[in-house]
């Protein structure tokens, strides 16, 4: 829904003869998730439907005059936890065998060692 939007702006476009018409928009950062555009229509603000062509979203108006508002939503690090907490533990799953494999390593260099003095 429209609360608080990013950005507010009225465009005209001259006259050339056609309906509607495609605009390009680029949110800030080139983001591309968690944008949503609006057009004022009969005084309703009626989300746009967009299409993403690279870090563009593209969206048609009607006429010549166009009122558009555009909300960008921050993304918040607790939606990327689903794949931060696995890839932690994975990493640290691997930190962890690599030491205990370095740890018998050691320890059998020292068996071997001790088993030469002994002769």
């Amino acid at each position: 829904s429209l609360n608080n939007p990013t950005e507010h702006w009225t465009v005209e476009i001259p006259d050339d003869g056609n309906e509607s018409h495609q605009i390009r928009y680029q949110a800030p950062e080139g983001q591309t998730e968690d944008v949503e555009i609006y057009v004022r229509k009969n005084d309703t603000w009626v989300q746009a439907d967009t299409e993403l062509m690279g870090i563009y979203h593209l969206f048609t108006v009607e006429g010549t005059e166009a009122e558009i508002a555009v909300c960008v939503y921050a993304k918040n690090i607790t939606d990327d936890l689903i794949y931060i907490i696995p890839a932690a533990v994975v990493v640290l799953a691997v930190v962890i065998l690599l030491i205990r494999k370095g740890r018998k390593k050691r320890r059998a260099k020292k068996e071997v060692a001790d088993e030469e003095k002994e002769e």
